[in-house]
């Protein structure tokens, strides 16, 4: 599905989000972190590491089921024989309400968020936790999406360029960084910022769910679950029912069984 250059250039490309991000952070952060990063920085770096390892053994993703719904004409898109722009702006649209709609779903029920719960858990945010999923939603979101993907017959190659973009954007949507008050109002009526996103990681619950949208805030104030921080600074994390603050790899994973 994709070349191994195509690995290599989105690795590089990554990386420099990265790089820039964090330095970003380091030289104006919008909230105080404590002095000690590293270990949980490692966590989510360690997660994110099981993360690729589980891609490669496991080569299924909503990307490859789309790819092989194409080649054997299923799903609806492939049925309608769309001029390309349409169906690539039909896949973008679709894709983005699926990701909005499954993130919801892993706050609202039960199992799901045994597993999402992780990504919640840290008690300070940066670009580094943007990488903090366990493997186990990885897989849950792959069994959720896939047959919907190909229900519709959604455009591989678009899917792959918006997660790419989705997977960049979480940096910024994550990162310890402050946009000028009318720039970030302004790009939040397309885009997640870093404020709204704030929000979402907010150890309030009423908070923690609102502002789903994965990189596009559209589908948050469509269907009323986009909100603004209530306070300043927020409290990040899962309060009480959260780890401790220097919980480890074994601990992170073991979250879905507490």
């Amino acid at each position: 599905m994709i070349a191994p250059a195509q690995h290599w250039t989105f690795a590089v490309a990554a990386i420099l989000v990265f790089a820039v991000i964090g330095l970003w952070e380091t030289a104006r952060p919008a909230h105080a972190q404590s002095d000690v990063q590293m270990p949980r920085r490692l966590v989510n770096f360690a997660l994110a590491a099981l993360h690729a390892l589980l891609v490669l053994i496991l080569p299924l993703s909503q990307a490859v089921a789309a790819a092989m719904a194409k080649s054997h004409g299923l799903g609806l898109l492939n049925l309608l024989s769309l001029p390309g722009i349409v169906a690539a702006t039909l896949t973008v649209v679709l894709a983005s309400l699926l990701a909005y709609l499954t993130h919801i779903a892993l706050h609202r029920l039960p199992l799901l968020w045994r597993f999402h719960a992780i990504h919640h858990d840290d008690r300070e945010i940066d670009a580094s936790t943007a990488l903090r999923h366990h493997p186990g939603e990885i897989l849950l979101i792959a069994a959720i999406q896939m047959p919907v993907i190909v229900l519709f017959g959604l455009d591989p190659a678009v899917l792959v360029v918006l997660y790419v973009c989705e997977w960049l954007h979480g940096l910024f949507a994550h990162a310890n960084v402050r946009l000028p008050k009318r720039l970030d109002e302004a790009l939040a009526y397309v885009l997640v910022t870093p404020a709204m996103h704030a929000v979402h990681h907010s150890a309030h619950r009423d908070e923690t769910d609102s502002n789903f949208g994965a990189m596009f805030s559209g589908w948050d104030r469509l269907f009323g679950t986009f909100r603004t921080a209530a306070n300043e600074p927020p409290q990040f994390g899962l309060g009480p029912d959260g780890s401790e603050p220097d919980a480890g790899l074994i601990q992170a994973l073991r979250t879905p069984l507490r």
